[in-house]
């Protein structure tokens, strides 16, 4: 009995001693595959992504990963603390991340460290630029010539039909209020008066104005409403009589833009489409407040036989307002526009609304103006700057690695000479990428400077016949 207990002993010693043994080695396996399996993460996440080449895998680069862990705030954009960043806080840890790689990776080759140091110091930032400057497109305000219906036939030769304008300036009171450049009413005279004074010589230009008169109180809605009157008769534009006729009103009242479309028509009455191009310009700040319809005022005119156009500037309209008046003007057959400060205004009247009266009094020599070539070639450039400044950060970030990396001997003069012609390589190919997209855009720009001069001549031509 005691020989069968012992064997019991030590069969159960050694059933567990085999299971220990057993366990032993699964857990040395278990862990021996993690390990495998860790240098295989390891080794995946140590894989370095091939570099830009090609000015098409450029554009699509990825920011290297100290570049977006770090320069997040300043890649693409106008900094004037870069330098101070970069020499602070950005250097000391490019140094210590690079020298690492290297270290381990003492073999690689000068492409590879050139692969390598583009993954961590890359620009992203090459995709946004160059989608602004390949698309970009060139927008120069092209006069707009009477054409058509404004020309009649006299003795088998085309003639251009006489211009009338008639100018109806809202004096409600809210155009006493202030927007940027000044009070809107004073600025509503300002740009009419320039507007006037460049007309053709042969045109006629009337000033009306409504709501100037009352106040905008209930009690005075009535008088109000029921007053629009002509400052400046339908003549030939005469400067001093016209800022006179500007001095005989100021804001006060309520909104008959109905009602002062229909005065309008008075004036145009005998001034039939045969021999006359007649249009009506307003300059208002708000919906019709009188009851009054100004649709189908608008309308009616542009039906008649006098078939004037109806256009409309909103000057700082709320929404509701801004639906009304283009309502209004698309009634009228006209356009609507817009503004909200003093600029704006003069720009819309002066460019919008001059050549639709024939004068080519503000056409340039070269057709258009250099101030607005100017502009267009200062848009395009802010794209190219950034373009080039991201470009050269980038080589500037690489030629630093590449140094820190030689002096440290942390490669030899081959290999840095080998990476660093790489990096100006490429360097390179994206300044002459970026030349030649500008030379391209700016070569689009005169060719659009040519066409509009082009059809000006032809205009003037026809209009001499």
């Amino acid at each position: 009995m005691k020989q069968k207990f012992g064997l019991l002993i030590i069969l159960a010693a050694v059933t567990g001693l085999l299971y220990r043994c057993s366990s032993e080695q699964t857990a040395d396996t278990n862990n021996s595959r993690k390990k495998e399996e860790s240098v295989e993460d390891e080794n995946k996440e140590a894989a370095v992504p091939n570099a830009p080449r090609t000015i098409e895998e450029t554009v699509k680069q990825q920011p290297g990963k100290l570049v977006d862990k770090l320069l997040a705030d300043y890649e693409g954009e106008k900094n004037s603390d870069y330098d101070s960043y970069m020499e602070e806080t950005f250097q000391p840890e490019m140094e210590k991340t690079v020298a690492a790689y290297i270290k381990d990776h003492p073999n690689a080759s000068a492409e590879d460290i050139y692969d390598y140091l583009v993954s961590m110091l890359g620009s992203g930032a090459y995709k946004k630029t160059s989608e602004n400057m390949t698309g970009f497109k060139v927008q120069f305000e092209e006069p707009q010539f009477p054409e058509g219906e404004d020309k009649i036939t006299s003795e088998g030769k085309q003639v251009q039909k006489k211009q009338n304008a008639v100018i109806l300036v809202d004096a409600s009171g809210s155009m006493k209020g202030q927007v940027t450049g000044g009070e809107k009413m004073a600025l509503a005279k300002e740009a009419v008066a320039e507007f006037a004074g460049e007309l053709s010589e042969d045109a006629n230009v009337a000033l009306a104005v409504y709501g100037h008169v009352g106040s905008n109180k209930e009690s005075d809605k009535e008088k109000s409403c029921g007053k629009i009157e002509t400052v400046y008769d339908l003549s030939p534009f005469n400067e001093g009589a016209f800022q006179q006729a500007l001095l005989q009103f100021e804001a006060t009242g309520w909104t008959p833009l109905g009602a002062g479309i229909e005065h309008a028509r008075t004036l145009l009455e005998p001034f039939q489409n045969e021999k006359y191009a007649n249009t009506v310009y307003i300059v208002s700040d708000g919906i019709e407040t009188c009851g009054g319809d100004p649709a189908a005022a608008a309308k009616t005119l542009a039906e008649s036989n006098i078939k004037a156009k109806v256009n409309i500037i909103g000057f700082d309209v709320d929404d509701e307002g801004q639906t009304q008046l283009k309502q209004v003007a698309e009634a009228g057959g006209g356009e609507y526009a817009t503004v909200r400060s003093k600029e704006e205004l003069k720009e819309t009247i002066l460019k919008k609304w001059r050549p639709s009266m024939g004068t080519l009094a503000w056409i340039h020599t070269e057709k258009v103006n250099p101030w607005d070539h100017l502009t267009e070639m200062k848009c395009f450039d802010e794209d190219y700057d950034l373009f080039n400044q991201v470009s050269y950060r980038e080589r500037d970030r690489l030629s630093a690695a590449i140094s820190y990396l030689r002096n440290e001997e942390l490669i030899d003069q081959e290999k840095a000479e080998e990476a660093s012609k790489i990096k100006d390589e490429m360097y390179e190919l994206r300044r002459q990428y970026s030349s030649d997209l500008r030379e391209t855009k700016f070569a689009e720009m005169q060719a659009e400077i040519d066409r509009i001069s082009q059809k000006v001549d032809e205009w003037k031509a026809q209009r001499e016949q």
